[in-house]
């Protein structure tokens, strides 16, 4: 049984009282992407023959879901995915909200695990929250960061990618008592975001961008660049910032404080004087005129 039609799948969310930001169906409407904000609730769940992977973006909380053949009762927190068997019906209270979800058919998923993939779907995914960098990843590229404009074989090898990770491969269940350590991003996503930063050396560069940019939640990025860098992603700007200030200043000779300022992304010289003294221990004037 296919996905109904986009427009039926938005009046179906919105029912939920959910936002909707964006949803996607390959064109035999098999595999649907959707990235949607959902108040907290608690409802029944209708049966539907498809297998949903939502992982929370934003918000969450306490979770219970008390379906056919599985109970799943824990804290989802952003980063979090949690796996819905198909036509399983049951009830559900959850937090309020912000969520991707992957729902592949049952047909879809025959062609991805084989006549038997209900035994791939083990208690242990279907019972607690999980965590996969590889899934969250690929969720984040194609549910948020090119939400809506990615192509039918790629959604269809991402869904199956999906399924395949989350019902196949080891996982450990999140407990809200003993929560992960965040993975370290790997040096090259920090050579990309640094190579990105300095691009981009004179705008106004957010936390969000960078992990729009690496595609994976603004949550979980901050976790993992601390972990990789030592520092917070704002630190780590805010020091590429003025290490490019400080060379420029070291290099010509006829610069000027306040265009250098400026050409770094600061409007207020009085804050890029603050910032340089804190960075080098010196205001920018003097260390200007010490190199001279």
């Amino acid at each position: 049984m296919a996905f109904p039609p986009g427009s039926i799948v938005i009046e179906r969310l919105r029912e939920k009282d959910a936002e909707v930001h964006s949803i996607q169906l390959t064109s035999d409407r098999s595999v649907l992407v959707f990235d949607a904000s959902f108040p907290q609730r608690e409802a029944e769940v209708k049966s539907f023959p498809a297998l949903f992977a939502m992982m929370c973006l934003t918000g969450g909380g306490s979770i219970t879901r008390t379906m056919a053949d599985h109970v799943l009762d824990s804290v989802i927190e952003p980063g979090d995915i949690g796996i819905s068997a198909p036509s399983t019906p049951g009830y559900e209270i959850t937090p309020e909200m912000r969520v991707i979800g992957f729902g592949v058919e049952v047909r879809a998923l025959a062609n991805s695990l084989g006549d038997s993939w209900p035994a791939s779907l083990r208690p242990e995914v279907l019972s607690k929250p999980i965590r996969d960098p590889m899934v969250e990843a690929t969720m984040m590229q194609i549910g948020y960061t090119h939400a809506g404009r990615i192509s039918d074989s790629v959604l269809l090898h991402a869904a199956h990618m999906v399924v395949h990770q989350l019902c196949e491969a080891p996982v450990e269940p999140v407990s809200e008592f003993e929560r992960p350590d965040a993975h370290p991003l790997p040096s090259v996503t920090i050579d990309a975001i640094i190579k990105h930063v300095q691009e981009r050396i004179e705008n106004t560069i957010s936390v969000e961008d960078l992990a729009r940019h690496v595609g994976i939640s603004r949550y979980h990025f901050s976790r993992r660049f601390r972990a990789a860098t030592g520092q917070s992603p704002y630190q780590f700007i805010l020091d590429l910032k003025l290490d490019y200030a400080a060379k420029s200043l070291r290099c010509d000779r006829s610069a000027k404080v306040i265009d250098v300022a400026n050409m770094v992304g600061f409007r207020n010289p009085a804050r890029f004087s603050a910032a340089f003294r804190r960075r080098f221990g010196q205001a920018p004037r003097q260390w200007l005129l010490g190199r001279r």
